[in-house]
């Protein structure tokens, strides 16, 4: 799975800036976030649904979540962060 999220870090009031998190599993980084069996196969329509399930879920407005993350070395100015050792229980 490959996904991109435009994020605000809420722990902090003094920085209101938007943050872009990655979730990069082909990579091997993040790959316990949705626990889901693609394998290699065509998804099957239990996949399907739960993926539906996981997109409801993470684009509610106002979602909150924890998540532990790490920067890489990106290119120009503009950090690179990924989701990494979190599992998404909804």
């Amino acid at each position: 799975m490959k996904m991109q999220f435009f994020v605000k870090d809420k722990s902090t009031t003094k920085d209101n800036s938007m943050y872009t998190l990655f979730l990069c599993s082909v990579e091997g980084k993040g790959k316990e976030f949705i626990k889901l069996d693609l394998g290699n196969e065509a998804p099957s329509e239990e996949v399907y649904k739960e993926l539906k399930r996981v997109y409801k879920f993470l684009t509610r407005p106002g979602l909150e979540l924890d998540l532990l993350v790490e920067p890489a070395e990106g290119t120009g100015k503009q950090p690179v962060i990924f989701i990494v050792d979190t599992e998404l229980n909804i």
